[in-house]
């Protein structure tokens, strides 16, 4: 597979990929973020790239036959298993999480060269290592479980690079394509979102019900992280959905023990799963001067969001909603623009795209 630049007039190369991480909302983020930096360094390169990117609640834009079919090479990110049957065929390169966001140049680079994976079932695995990446070849299907992806910083886990300092996100970033829907936003009595609709009709918010106008907070008061948290536990307190202030709040603070919530890319997800609150509820604040949420890029916090659900409703509904928030927030057009947001009306009709 050759470059654009190197063949006048030749077909534009055309690569797929998969990203994926283990449940957990800084996976799930870093999932995300290897898809963006991959669909740049394809733009960079002159390829075309279609990235479908595995989460804990599914997949998003995922990959067709006639996708795969098309496509001159395959590379894979992943720290949880994938299934490689559907790449038998094509060139396939497999790296850890890690490597899609850091090392997404190489890979896209070396993608064409990587051997053809065969995928003959059961075989043993012999797999060639370029630069730290994993070509798979013909017998390679057990490279794509996640404790293949260990060899370097190429491929290293999501663990492993979250030990490390993510180094700045560059102030040049592509953004991708904006998502702006037109949407209508309504509000009852209380200031509870009632409707976030498109102008064609149909709900378009995974915060609908969740995020009230009550909720929302232009800028916190608190600068830093164990304030700011109660300060949104007052937010949230605010919608008669907490039965326990001081609960909720411990809640919140034993998981940022357990790892913090700050994603990177000023970006901090706090959340808790307790029978301190009655019914999901989210809140939402920005912080000028940012808060230290131990984010690994060493970014405060600017955008800052609460995420609480009632413990019979931990699993699927926890996870749907801090999926949905990874899966917007890493749109870089979209931070801007929630940054930006001059009014409380404002800041809600750009929340209503998450979903």
């Amino acid at each position: 597979m050759t470059s654009p630049a190197s063949s006048p007039g030749a077909r534009q190369p055309r690569l797929v990929a998969v990203t994926a991480c283990p449940a957990g909302i800084a996976h799930t983020y870093m999932a995300y973020m290897a898809a963006e930096k991959l669909e740049q360094a394809a733009r960079a390169a002159g390829y075309t790239i279609k990235v479908e990117t595995q989460d804990s609640v599914g997949a998003e834009n995922v990959l067709t036959e006639a996708d795969v079919a098309g496509a001159d090479a395959v590379i894979v990110a992943a720290d949880t298993e994938v299934d490689p049957g559907r790449f038998r065929g094509k060139p396939l390169l497999v790296a850890g999480i890690g490597g899609g966001i850091s090392h997404a140049d190489a890979l896209v680079a070396r993608a064409g060269s990587a051997p053809v994976y065969e995928g003959y079932p059961g075989a043993v695995h012999d797999a060639h290592h370029h630069g730290g990446m994993t070509a798979v070849d013909g017998t390679g299907t057990t490279m794509l479980r996640g404790t293949a992806h260990t060899v370097d910083a190429a491929s290293e886990s999501a663990e492993a690079y979250e030990a490390k300092v993510r180094p700045p996100v560059a102030a040049t970033r592509t953004p991708r394509t904006p998502t702006t829907k037109l949407v209508t936003v309504s509000r009852g009595e209380s200031g509870e979102i009632s409707s976030i609709r498109k102008l064609g009709g149909g709900p378009v918010s995974a915060l609908s019900g969740y995020l009230t106008a009550r909720t929302v907070r232009r800028e916190l008061a608190a600068g830093e992280r164990d304030s700011a948290i109660g300060e949104l536990v007052e937010l949230v307190a605010g919608t008669g959905k907490v039965v326990d202030r001081d609960a909720l709040v411990s809640a919140v603070l034993a998981r940022e023990a357990r790892g913090a919530t700050g994603l990177g890319e000023e970006v901090a997800i706090p959340h808790a799963e307790t029978d301190a609150v009655t019914e999901p509820v989210v809140a939402f604040a920005r912080s000028a001067r940012g808060v230290d949420w131990g984010a690994v890029d060493g970014t405060p916090a600017r955008l800052i969001f609460l995420v609480c659900v009632p413990e019979a409703m931990a699993g699927d509904e926890r996870l749907r909603i801090l999926a949905r928030l990874a899966r917007t927030l890493v749109n870089p057009d979209f931070r801007a623009r929630l940054r930006g947001a001059g009014t409380d009306e404002e800041i809600l009709r750009v929340l209503a795209e998450v979903g």
